[in-house]
């Protein structure tokens, strides 16, 4: 987390440790946190992954229903104390990830209103980043920077143009259920337990011991990678490593051969989703001239290489700690003011394959946004409209609010409602369906689709749209 201080400064501190602890029916968080996770009681519950635990509006800790937000709220309020006190505060920049739900986003807002934040805007996560990156690394108007922003949560993907203070999303990809940094401790976890059973079984006996493992594996599996990585050939360095929880009975040996070949697993994983992205978006590997590596695990040097071998041309940006480039990039997008625009045409493709252009590049990121097109079902034995929702990456002097062919359309999200209606099939009458579809503060488009005559109706939102920050304004 970053701040800019009066004076034009800017402040950085961190990284602070996401992890939660119910003691005692209160909730510490941080270093707080983490003590008392390591204690010898075997009454602590860990909290993790909050950001993800915005899915639902509650979740279970010990044996008390909590409210979400309530508990996101109070993690805003502790980092809040820690970075400025009782000072005022005038607008929250928070770094999200690509893909997640409206709702989620909704209850962060709503989290970070019961903390004293009043005025919220989202910016995704990996661009963030790549703002805090290049403080002395400019990129050219020819630079094409692809941004691995691997967190415990999440896994956010990014590929970026800088055109004169204007950063633009070519495409995003987000995981938020396979890839997060948390999986890959609970893999490792779950690997070495198989080969201790007595540890299984002395886990069972205490109260979320496999969540309170997790984060003693994590502290093991830094500490193992920080001095694999100070060797020039990690290879030659078999290392072995012990934990001993105080709230234990048994010990645990941590083999670093399960951690690096675990770590390579999900890194395959990864590059696997990065391509998939490149390939959607109709760029080659070699396209990327820059890769920014941010996010707690990107800080493993085996997985920067595994990325980074698919990319042998590309300059790899060098930054200090990559945990902390979301953070000063946010702060930096707050000092030098900024605009959030829609980086592609979103368009809907029709039954003919022909496209029409909704909401066109460039139209700002805001609340009460909205254009409305209609459109005519001519298939009257259709029981369905379909509607096909994507982007279309074009230059300006090929724009057009309608474009035979669906070269280069890559589509997002499909809707579909109701239109046979029998009555109309008799009396051979068309069904019109009108769209009201705009771009809103939660970075999503929000689609809402009516029939004229048989009067149904249906909303939805689409998530993953690429976005451009103009800096300056």
């Amino acid at each position: 987390m970053a701040r800019v201080r009066p004076d034009g400064g800017i402040h950085q501190q961190g990284p602070v440790p996401s992890i939660g602890a119910l003691c005692e029916d209160e909730v510490f968080f941080g270093e707080e946190a983490r003590d008392r996770l390591l204690s010898d009681s075997r009454e602590v519950v860990p909290v993790r992954d909050l950001k993800l635990l915005l899915r639902q509006d509650e979740c279970t800790l010990g044996d008390r229903i909590w409210d979400t937000r309530e508990l996101v709220a109070r993690l805003l309020a502790h980092l809040r104390r820690l970075l400025i006190g009782d000072e005022p505060v005038g607008m929250l920049v928070v770094g999200t990830p690509v893909n997640i739900e409206p709702a989620q986003r909704d209850r962060m807002r709503e989290a970070a209103s019961r903390a004293g934040f009043r005025d919220l805007q989202f910016v995704y996560e990996p661009t963030a980043a790549l703002l805090g990156a290049l403080d002395q690394q400019e990129l050219s108007r020819e630079a094409l920077a692809l941004v691995v922003d691997w967190g415990g949560g999440t896994l956010d993907l990014s590929v970026v143009r800088h055109e004169n203070r204007l950063y633009r999303d070519l495409d995003v990809e987000g995981d938020v259920a396979d890839l997060g940094g948390t999986l890959i401790d609970e893999a490792i976890t779950s690997s070495l337990l198989r080969g201790q059973p007595h540890v299984s079984k002395a886990l069972q006996r205490v109260p979320q011991g496999f969540e309170r493992l997790k984060e003693e594996v994590e502290l093991e599996k830094i500490r193992m990678l920080d001095e694999l990585d100070s060797q020039d050939d990690p290879e030659s360095l078999p290392l072995s490593g012990w934990i001993a929880p105080a709230w234990l009975d048994e010990d645990l040996q941590v083999d670093s051969a399960v951690v690096v070949e675990t770590l390579r697993r999900f890194a395959g994983r990864a590059t696997q989703r990065i391509e998939t992205m490149l390939e959607r978006a109709n760029l080659r590997a070699t396209h990327i001239t820059d890769v920014l590596f941010a996010g707690g695990t990107c800080k493993a040097r085996v997985i920067r290489e595994q990325i980074a071998a698919r990319f042998p041309a590309a300059r790899i940006l060098r930054t200090r700690n990559p945990q902390l480039l979301t953070g000063i990039g946010c702060a930096r997008l707050l000092k030098a003011g900024f605009q959030l625009e829609l980086a592609a045409d979103l368009v809907v493709r029709e039954a003919d394959d022909h496209l029409f252009t909704l909401l066109p590049r460039g139209i700002r990121v805001e609340l009460g946004s909205c254009r409305c097109a209609e459109f005519m079902v001519t298939d009257l034995n259709a029981p369905e409209a379909i509607f096909d929702f994507g982007i279309c990456q074009v230059s300006d002097n090929q724009r057009s609010m309608r474009a035979a062919g669906s070269d280069g359309f890559q589509s997002l999200h499909q809707m579909f409602i109701s239109a046979g209606q029998p009555k109309l099939k008799q009396a051979g009458i068309s069904e019109r369906v009108r769209l009201h579809i705009g771009i809103n503060r939660n970075l999503e488009v929000a689609v809402h689709a009516e029939t004229q005559i048989s009067q149904c109706s249906v909303q939805n939102s689409i998530q993953g749209v690429p976005l451009a920050i103009r800096v300056g304004t």
